[in-house]
């Protein structure tokens, strides 16, 4: 996962139980913080003003960037 990449993210909270499709997040990967956490934190944007902190193991990569 790299920035600029287009993820999904269809996890609803700690139980990990599966969202309905309609209901999946999708956003851009602004930030890979790997150094001081494992798994990575993904800083994302979902929307024009609206950002979070995800670990990567909870996303899904849609589409690379080049």
């Amino acid at each position: 996962m790299k920035v600029g990449d287009l993820i999904r993210w269809g996890r609803d909270g700690y139980d990990e139980r599966p969202l309905m499709p309609w209901l999946k997040k999708q956003g851009i990967v602004l930030e890979v913080d790997a150094e001081r956490v494992k798994p990575p934190v993904i800083t994302v944007m979902w929307g024009p003003a609206e950002f979070e902190e995800i670990f990567a193991d909870e996303l899904e990569v849609i589409s690379e960037s080049r």
